[in-house]
């Protein structure tokens, strides 16, 4: 279920946008309206309604003043405007470009939220204060108050103490901060917490915030948690942490006498799909391409200097930026641009430059490969000739991808 604060933000996000949609309607039709709609209450205060609204229009330094004014009063529902003066002043200093005026907010803000939790212990509006008491600490501890991070530490030791949405506030902060710290308590909620829920937030966390270290722990959650939609998501975060590798595998060869006319033009790149062998391994792959060219080439090698080289990618960036040129023979060989389909993540589309070293002249070559099919290009100069093979694992599967890893 939403907390207020969620629901809020969207509607803070969204400008007046809902708010446009009610009056279209015939619904509410204003911020205070909205505030009544979130939290009803006929006996609230109007100065607080009027200070509550500011906070829905965005207007941060108003609302700031407003509710400072009201929460130095002795009205009512002093909590709540405790609250929303300190996500006023958070507000405000994500705005400012100085940083002692953030820190100055910020830690105004804790001072508030410091009030609501010592005089306000049974306020509705106090896990709500501690959640974004646990935001702007870690904010406070990015800008270098170390100090505020024991209020992070603490929320995390006190498991017992608090709701899980507030472990998992905590949780997220300390990750932000100082992931290795987090991992173990992350860890201990899939191993041994019986809300799925809970486990479920867990695994976004750690999809979000870890990289190869989470993938064990992924792992097994996928394959043994008791809940399917907790494996499910086990299992989504798993793909987007295993990276995705264009490997180039780089071959010469002598063109046969034969085959001189007949064979490629000079200088002039193809491009041709070619079967995956089962074999992935250098002399497996320069097989393949000695039976595909057989009485057309000769001595098929893997170019002595670089053989191959691999480029990880994860899954989530989805496009693949230029590389830095590799000298093979007589060309310069760089990945110019790449995308990943996020529709069909088993293939990959680009293009790669190659470009003639003596004359300087480049020849763009749009290329696709696939799990199941490789892409060839083939450019002949005089009678030698460059194969570069370009193989693409999405990191799908569940073994790993690196073709010379064996």
């Amino acid at each position: 279920m939403p907390t207020i604060r969620s629901i809020i933000a969207r509607w803070i996000n969204a400008g007046f946008l809902l708010m446009g949609f009610a009056v279209a309607a015939g619904g509410f039709s204003g911020p205070a309206e909205v505030a009544g709609f979130i939290r009803q209450d006929s006996t609230r205060p109007k100065s607080l309604t009027a200070a509550r609204e500011f906070v829905f229009k965005g207007e941060w330094d108003k609302a700031r003043q407003a509710l400072d004014l009201y929460a130095a009063s002795a009205g009512q529902d002093i909590d709540e405007a405790l609250y929303w003066l300190a996500l006023s002043l958070d507000k405000l200093a994500g705005k400012s470009g100085d940083s002692q005026a953030r820190a100055a907010f910020r830690t105004e803000a804790m001072t508030r939220l410091d009030r609501l939790i010592r005089d306000f212990p049974g306020s509705s509006w106090l896990e709500e204060g501690k959640s974004l008491r646990l935001e702007i600490a870690a904010e406070l501890v990015s800008d270098g108050k170390t100090q505020y991070r024991e209020i992070i530490d603490s929320a995390v030791r006190s498991e017992g103490a608090g709701s899980a949405a507030l472990r998992l506030a905590a949780l997220s902060a300390l990750a932000g901060l100082d992931a290795p710290a987090a991992f173990p308590h992350i860890r201990r909620i899939l191993e041994t917490e019986n809300d799925s829920g809970l486990r479920r937030k867990a695994v976004l966390l750690l999809g979000r915030r870890y990289s190869r270290e989470a993938a064990d722990l992924l792992r097994r959650t996928a394959k043994s948690d008791p809940d399917p939609e907790v494996r499910s998501d086990a299992s989504h975060w798993l793909a987007s942490l295993r990276p995705s590798q264009l490997t180039f595998v780089f071959f010469t060869a002598q063109v046969e006498k034969a085959a001189q006319d007949s064979f490629s033009p000079k200088e002039q790149p193809t491009l041709s799909p070619q079967p995956r062998s089962t074999r992935t391994d250098l002399a497996g792959l320069g097989a393949a391409l000695t039976r595909r060219y057989a009485g057309k080439l000769s001595a098929i090698e893997p170019f002595r200097e670089m053989s191959h080289f691999t480029l990880a990618f994860f899954p989530m960036a989805r496009r693949y930026f230029t590389t830095s040129p590799v000298s093979i023979g007589d060309f310069q060989v760089r990945l110019d641009e790449g995308n990943a389909d996020p529709k069909n993540p088993g293939r990959i589309g680009g293009r790669i430059i190659l470009k003639d070293i003596r004359s300087g002249k480049e020849h763009p070559v749009d290329f696709e490969a696939g799990e199941d099919t490789d892409g060839l290009i083939v450019v002949r100069k005089g009678d030698r000739v460059l194969l570069i093979v370009l193989r693409f694992d999405s990191g799908q599967a569940e073994a790993g991808r690196g073709i010379f890893d064996n």
